[in-house]
C-alpha cells in the first residue's frame, strides 16, 4: 500500500490534459526556427546544475530540435572517451557525470563531430572559429562554418586516411527517419565518406545497392572508403539482436496458442 501511494504521488504531477502541456517558449522556437535540423552543442558542460544552456537534455526533442546532450543508457562509453580525448575534457556534464554533455569550444572540434551551432552564455567567450548569429533566451547562438551531417574527403596519395580534422566537402543527404538516411556522393578519386553518426550496433550501409563496409571514425562515429564517381550511399538502422527479439516473440506467440 505504502508503494503504491508513493508510485502514485511521484507520478501524478506527470501527467496533463492540458493542450498546452510543453507548448514551446518564444526561446525554444527561435532556437528551432534558427539550427532547423543541425546539431546543436553547448559551450560549456552546463547540462545539470542551473543555469543551464539550450533545451534540457532528452527534453529537446519535444521541441525537434537535436543537441550534442542526453541521458541514455544505451549511449557508448567509447563517444564519452573520444569527446574526452579531442576536447581534454570530461564528456559528462559537471555533477553528473553520466550525463552527455561536452564542452565544444572551437569550431574544429565541433566539425569534427559535425556540430552545426553552439550555445554558450552571454558573458563568455566566443567559441573560436564560429560566427555569432543571435542572443536566444539570455544566451549567444553562433554557427560553425563547413559542418555538415557527412563529409568526402580525398585519401592521401598512397591511400592513406587523411587526419580526422581534414577539410572535407559537404555531402547532400536527405531523411526519410531517424533510422535511415540517403546521400549523393561525388568523388574526383578514392575518398573516404565521414559520417557524423554514433557508431552503435545495427547501422549497415549499401553503395548503388551494394555491401559497403563501415569503419569506426575518431572512436565514436562511422566513415567507409569510397571510390572515384557518382554514388548513392544509404545507410540503415536494424541491429541483429531486433531480428532474434521477433523471431522469439513469434515463438512464444505459437507456443502459447
Amino acid at each position: 500500500a505504502v508503494e503504491t501511494a508513493f508510485l502514485i504521488s511521484a507520478g501524478a504531477p506527470l501527467v496533463s490534459s492540458s493542450p498546452h502541456f510543453l507548448a514551446p517558449t518564444p526561446a525554444e522556437t527561435a532556437l528551432r526556427q534558427a539550427v532547423g535540423p543541425s546539431l546543436v552543442a553547448f559551450g560549456s558542460s552546463d547540462c545539470h546544475i542551473p543555469p543551464t544552456l539550450g533545451i534540457h537534455q532528452n527534453v529537446n526533442v519535444v521541441y525537434a530540435v537535436r543537441e550534442l546532450a542526453d541521458w541514455d543508457p544505451m549511449t557508448p562509453e567509447s563517444l564519452f572517451r573520444s569527446l574526452r580525448t579531442t576536447t581534454g575534457h570530461p564528456a559528462g556534464a559537471i555533477g553528473a557525470p553520466l550525463i552527455l554533455c561536452p564542452a565544444i569550444d572551437s569550431a574544429t572540434v565541433a566539425q569534427r563531430y559535425g556540430v552545426g551551432f553552439i550555445l554558450e552564455h552571454s558573458g563568455h567567450p566566443r567559441p573560436a572559429g564560429t560566427v555569432f548569429v543571435s542572443r536566444i533566451g539570455g544566451e549567444k547562438l553562433y554557427r560553425v562554418p563547413n559542418a555538415a551531417f557527412a563529409t568526402l574527403t580525398p585519401l592521401a596519395a598512397n591511400r592513406a586516411l587523411p587526419p580526422p580534422d581534414a577539410s572535407g566537402v559537404s555531402v547532400p543527404v536527405t531523411h526519410s527517419d531517424a533510422a535511415s538516411a540517403k546521400l549523393m556522393v561525388e568523388a574526383a578519386g578514392p575518398a573516404v565518406l565521414r559520417l557524423h553518426l554514433t557508431d552503435v550496433p545495427g547501422w549497415h550501409a549499401t553503395i548503388d545497392g551494394r555491401p559497403l563496409s563501415l569503419e569506426s571514425f575518431s572512436g565514436a562515429m562511422l566513415q567507409a572508403l569510397v571510390p572515384r564517381g557518382r554514388h548513392t550511399v544509404e545507410l540503415h538502422y536494424w541491429p541483429s539482436t531486433f531480428t532474434v527479439g521477433i523471431a522469439l516473440a513469434v515463438l512464444s506467440i505459437v507456443g502459447l496458442s
